[in-house]
């Protein structure tokens, strides 16, 4: 059964976000750019990208880390299963 799934990723440059926005939602991922500011540059952009996957958090994780390593200029922070929220 698909899972919901989040990763973080940052981009170090801002030329680097659209392309790299661009490969994300066109493999089925929602993508939401963050408005985080970087102490260090002005150039690193925050993103989250969601998919549901029938994968565990691990398998997601390493799936993440491999189609990270292919988009310019983007470092996985995270990725993992999305909990639920909890209940009242």
């Amino acid at each position: 059964m698909p899972q919901k799934m989040e990763a973080e990723i940052l981009f170090l440059e801002r030329r680097d976000l659209q392309p790299g926005v661009t490969a994300l939602t066109e493999l089925g991922f929602e993508v939401e750019t963050l408005d985080w500011i970087d102490p260090c540059s002005d150039e690193t952009v925050w993103i989250k990208a969601r998919i549901e996957k029938e994968l565990n958090q691990y398998a997601f994780f390493d799936w993440m880390f491999d189609l990270v390593k292919g988009l310019r200029g983007a470092d996985l922070v995270t990725a993992a299963t999305l909990l639920p929220p909890p209940s009242s």
